[in-house]
C-alpha cells in the first residue's frame, strides 16, 4: 500500500509542477498557481506518510527520480521541448537507478 501512495505522490507532484508551468507565476494565473500548491500540498503530506513505511532514502530518491523523468516527458510531449539521445540515456539511467532501489529495500 505504501508503494501506491507513493505513486500517488509522484503524480501529484507532477501535476503541481505541471501547473506552475501553465499559471506562468502567481500573479499571471493566480487559480492555477494555487491549484499548483494544493497540488504540492496533499503530496508533501502523503509524502510524508510513506516514510512511516518506507525508509526515507529509498522513498525520496524513488519519488524525486520518477518525478523528474515524468516531467522531462511532459516537456517533450506537451510543452514541445526539445528531445535528445542524452535525454533518453539519463531517463533510462533514473529507471534502472529506481528498479535498483526497489530490489535493494526488499532485501
Amino acid at each position: 500500500m505504501a508503494w501506491l501512495l507513493l505513486a500517488v505522490t509522484v503524480i501529484l507532484e507532477v501535476v503541481g509542477t505541471t501547473l506552475l508551468k501553465l499559471s506562468g507565476g502567481p500573479t499571471d494565473r493566480p487559480l492555477i498557481f494555487a491549484a499548483a500548491l494544493v497540488s504540492y500540498g496533499i503530496c508533501f503530506w502523503a509524502l510524508s506518510l510513506t516514510f512511516k513505511t518506507i525508509p526515507f532514502t529509498i522513498a525520496y530518491a524513488v519519488w524525486a527520480g520518477a518525478g523528474m523523468a515524468l516531467i522531462v516527458l511532459i516537456g517533450v510531449l506537451w510543452f514541445r521541448e526539445p528531445m535528445s539521445v542524452l535525454k533518453l540515456v539519463f531517463i533510462g539511467m533514473i529507471a534502472v537507478g529506481t528498479v535498483g532501489l526497489k530490489l535493494v529495500e526488499s532485501k
